[in-house]
């Protein structure tokens, strides 16, 4: 289209118009981006969820965007990060989020709450906006970290606690350094720990899980978390033994006897290699350790169905009464829970900090460019996210099954596209003439019918979002057109069938023999051939098929009776129609001596 069209003459003033367009879309489609959460943000993308491996919806669940130069233009944003924003999927839920860091030089850090990602998905999302100089920070840190947490230490730069419970801790010796997220702290081995204090909320006696990242440069009775004094005074440690080099979580119901398990996973020591390490305590049922989001080993042997809480400040790095516990390498990311984390969470909140769970949909620019007869230049700019496709209607959709309905009909199916208007359904690469398909809300189907019988057929469906314009995939409206296809075969129909009796008491019938790749029903009738297959299938029969033909012999009869028979053939469970004509009828031929009356 013309670009003259979209800016309004001035009179005589504008003379000279030129353009810079940063698209192939519309211009006019650019301005109106439907479901835009707030007009005063230029920008967002979409922040897509891989949780196709779960089987539990994660609700409340914290997760963590990482951004970069890759990802965000930083031009576009306040200097800080205070105009971001994240919205939910429905475009209108403002959801809480913590800057952990925020660095236009390299990687930017945000804890985002997300109140459900789908179990088994892997297209579950959330907008992230940016792009609004005036606005405030937005910040809203405690809410991000569900009632369950008792305590969150990003450890960056700072020892204050993230949740609503103010468990701040005071540093003993620890240093800055590169942590797994952002900066964690570096701890020589000796005397550096940092204390978090003993508040009610840190007092767990129920259920609970202990999560860190760590690194560890020697191996020794190191504590990573604790709440633990001498041997009369234990509540609970994640750790490590120095008579083994792995992972151990322990609790104390007494204070006294120890109830642990041992991860089977040995500790990557002197490597500057950052290990995730959970342990979970299930009261009565079970103590688990995790390694790097997996299970790695529990223990359900003689839980006890409570822990002890003794009086102990929990301790980052060592222990109270500690003698030779201090950890010798880094830390970052503790979190403590009072309440047992599932496998499927822990597993999730790994990929999260690995930066695996997330994708980030781009966005693109559109600038218009205007300069008047005095040299005076107008800009201005719109984002087009592709992920939503403003001006490219979503027709993406699923094809997902083409299976047989006896031997002359296939039956098709596939998810409905959110923006189509019609779907041309393709047979053997050429589209059919106005076929009758249905669709629902969420699936359309389609049954072709006169087909040939044991025939392979291949179909791919092309949506339509209007008259001129065909997509399966998005945001390609135009251009190549991506298509999937499926085939199926209709079912083989039994021919030759011939029903004979030469024998008293046995009728014999033959058909033609179509392959080792098939079975077969035999149906008969005493009364009718068009009642034959009416649900008189012959129960168990033992019929025997050679190169050529297959034969049944059918001893339940009454000789003198005369018997209908139809067969149908079955493969991969589709089971044909009926056998065509010649109908086999045939009764059962007995000799009868004669017989007379003595006078």
């Amino acid at each position: 289209k013309n670009i003259l069209n979209i800016i309004k003459s001035a009179g005589d003033l504008l003379n000279r118009t030129t353009e810079k367009i940063i698209s192939r879309l519309p211009i006019e489609k650019a301005e109106a981006q439907t479901g835009w959460w707030n007009s005063n943000w230029l920008y967002r993308q979409k922040i897509i969820f891989n949780n196709s491996s779960s089987s539990e919806n994660l609700d409340n669940f914290p997760v963590l965007v990482k951004l970069n130069s890759s990802r965000v233009n930083y031009n576009q944003t306040q200097n800080s990060g205070q105009d971001i924003r994240l919205v939910d999927a429905d475009g209108a839920t403002l959801l809480a989020h913590e800057i952990e860091k925020w660095d236009e030089s390299g990687d930017s850090y945000v804890w985002v709450k997300v109140p459900r990602i789908d179990a088994s998905s892997n297209t579950d999302h959330i907008w992230l906006y940016y792009g609004n100089p005036s606005a405030p920070d937005g910040q809203n840190k405690t809410a991000v970290w569900d009632a369950n947490y008792v305590g969150v230490w990003h450890l960056h730069n700072d020892f204050l606690d993230s949740t609503l419970n103010d468990n701040d801790g005071s540093n003993n010796g620890s240093d800055d350094v590169l942590g797994k997220i952002a900066d964690g702290q570096n701890f020589n081995g000796t005397s550096d720990y940092i204390n978090v204090g003993n508040k009610p909320s840190l007092r767990l006696t129920g259920a609970m899980t202990v999560e860190a990242w760590g690194v560890l440069d020697t191996v020794e009775n190191r504590r990573l978390v604790a709440k633990q004094g001498g041997d009369y005074n234990r509540s609970w440690s994640l750790n490590t033994e120095r008579d083994d080099g792995k992972y151990h979580f322990m609790i104390s119901s007494d204070g006294v006897e120890g109830h642990g398990v041992t991860s089977n996973s040995a500790i990557s020591i002197g490597t500057n290699t950052w290990s995730y390490w959970a342990g979970v305590y299930v009261p009565s049922m079970a103590l688990k350790i995790y390694v790097n989001g997996n299970l790695d080993n529990s223990n359900t042997a003689g839980i006890p169905s409570s822990q002890y809480n003794n009086n102990l400040d929990v301790w980052i790095g060592a222990r109270n009464e500690c003698g030779n516990c201090w950890w010798d390498g880094k830390i970052d990311e503790v979190r403590i829970s009072k309440t047992a984390r599932s496998s499927d969470w822990l597993a999730a909140q790994y990929k999260s900090m690995s930066d695996t769970l997330n994708t980030y949909a781009s966005s693109l620019g559109v600038t218009l460019t205007a300069t008047d007869s005095q040299g005076r230049v107008g800009v201005k700019t719109k984002t087009i996210d592709l992920a939503s496709g403003p001006s490219c209607s979503d027709t993406s959709f699923n094809f997902n099954s083409v299976l047989p309905l006896g031997s002359s009909q296939l039956a098709l199916n596939w998810d409905t596209a959110a923006a189509a208007t019609s779907y041309t359904i393709y047979r053997n690469g050429s589209p059919l003439a106005n076929p009758s398909y249905s669709c629902a809300a969420s699936s359309c189907s389609y049954t072709d019918t006169g087909l040939l019988p044991g025939t392979q057929y291949s179909y791919y469906i092309i949506a339509q979002p209007s008259a001129t314009k065909n997509s399966t995939s998005n945001p390609a409206c135009d251009g190549a057109v991506s298509t999937c296809s499926l085939s199926a075969s209709t079912g083989n129909v039994v021919t030759g069938l011939n029903v004979s009796s030469n024998t008293c008491g046995l009728i014999r019938v033959v058909w033609d023999n179509l392959g080792d790749d098939y079975s077969y029903h035999i149906y008969k009738d005493i009364t009718n051939v068009n009642n034959v297959g009416s649900g008189d299938e012959i129960m168990a029969a033992s019929y025997t098929c050679g190169a050529g033909d297959c034969t049944f012999n059918d001893s339940e009869i009454i000789p003198g009776e005369i018997y209908y028979y139809k067969v149908t053939s079955e493969s991969e469970g589709v089971e044909s129609e009926l056998s065509s004509a010649p109908t086999g009828y045939a009764h059962s031929y007995c000799y009868r001596a004669p017989t007379w009356e003595e006078r």
